[in-house]
């Protein structure tokens, strides 16, 4: 009987110490779950300045290529008007 009562606390410390590995490591996980969530934010509010800097670039290279184009466009004409005469 007595035996047996061992066996069983035996087991009893074993369970609880498995169950205070398992809370370490959960707390520990915790732990980086938290600094991640920090870095992704981190990382998002980084990006949105980012992209809007992006957009107004492509809008402002894009009209310049345009005024390119009608700058060339224009010299074209004026060259066939004076070739013309």
């Amino acid at each position: 009987m007595t035996e047996t009562l061992r066996q069983k606390e035996e087991i009893i410390n074993q369970k609880e110490s498995q169950i205070k590995d398992y809370r370490n490591k959960n707390i520990h996980l915790q732990n980086f779950r938290s600094v991640y969530d920090h870095r992704v934010n981190s990382l998002n509010e980084e990006h949105g300045p980012l992209v809007k800097h992006l957009e107004n670039m492509e809008s402002h290279i894009k009209t310049i290529y345009k005024e390119l184009l009608d700058e060339a466009n224009s010299q074209k004409k004026l060259r066939d008007q004076l070739s013309d005469k």
